[in-house]
């Protein structure tokens, strides 16, 4: 059972949204600006839904298309990790989706980083207090504002039982992610609209993977950004900007 954070007008058409690893759902409040319906999971072993096993591509892929059989077709947001699992949706059920975006997303990760990631990811970051927390988290995201690191504070991190503060993480299920990154990449469905924001000093996405993309005939746009990999984070009105153009540009069937 999936945890989903919900933010904008009932009314408004559906938008759902992909974490990234060690992220939660919580993230894409900013999203309700672009007129939608956002409906944001929290992925299994992360936020407040499940933690149990697998975390494999396909049971994250099976969660998200429960949760989009009880919608119309959505515009489908991922960013990173959830970029990589936004595409292997469409690829499995491209009616259910009426476009791609996609923020820095990660595909066909190295398997040197993915591993170095996932030893990373087993030893999780405890914190004595929630104050530590935040001056740790202004040292991890120095160019995201003080109003949106409070936001990721007072929505993702938790007392444990030992009196210390984590993010909502299960370390193994981030590890495990972290793993699935390594897989070679999928491009999008040729028939869905695909929107690529890029974080070019990051270099996540790989010049490899827009070159398939091409061979393989997608509609992609892509645009880049200066910032880091957290994008929406760093550049929320950059980013909302190019998403709300490409939205209006990229028309889908019915609009």
């Amino acid at each position: 059972m999936l945890n989903v954070h919900q933010f904008g007008d009932p009314a408004d058409p559906p938008l759902v949204a992909l974490h990234g690893v060690q992220g939660y759902g919580g993230r894409w409040a900013p999203l309700a600006a672009l007129g939608r319906r956002v409906y944001a999971p929290d992925l299994a072993g992360h936020g407040l839904s499940s933690w149990d096993p697998p975390w494999t591509m396909e049971r994250f892929a099976d969660d998200v298309l429960a949760l989009l059989a009880d919608l119309p077709p959505v515009d489908l947001v991922g960013h990173s990790f959830g970029g990589a699992l936004a595409v292997r949706i469409a690829r499995l059920e491209p009616a259910r989706v009426r476009r791609l975006l996609l923020v820095d997303p990660a595909m066909g990760v190295h398997p040197e980083v993915a591993g170095r990631e996932a030893d990373a990811a087993i030893t999780q970051k405890s914190f004595p207090s929630p104050e530590m927390a935040a001056e740790w988290l202004a040292r991890a995201w120095p160019d995201a504002s003080a109003a949106v690191r409070s936001a990721e504070i007072d929505g993702h991190l938790a007392r444990g039982d030992d009196g210390t503060y984590r993010f909502r993480v299960r370390p193994a299920a981030a590890a495990t992610v972290y793993s699935e990154l390594s897989r070679d990449p999928v491009t999008p469905p040729p028939s869905v609209p695909t929107l690529i924001l890029r974080a070019p000093r990051e270099k996540v996405v790989r010049r490899h993977f827009l070159k398939l993309c091409a061979a393989d005939g997608c509609d992609v746009t892509l645009v880049d950004i200066d910032c880091g990999h957290m994008m929406l984070e760093e550049r929320p009105a950059e980013v909302l900007a190019a998403m709300l153009s490409f939205i209006r540009g990229a028309g889908a069937p019915g609009e």
